[in-house]
């Protein structure tokens, strides 16, 4: 059984790669709808 520190260190990390992943998918989003907004522009012209 892992003690109570391995375990904090475990929900630390997971806690760290969730965050990492969420950043990543926002930054993805914010790129993607960037895309849009910039093909939108350019057929419009």
């Amino acid at each position: 059984m892992p003690s109570k520190q391995q375990q904090a260190d475990s929900e630390i990390h997971e806690y760290q790669l969730l965050n990492f992943l969420v950043n990543r998918l926002d930054e993805e989003v914010s790129l993607g709808l960037a895309n849009v907004s910039m093909t939108r522009w350019c057929l419009n012209q």
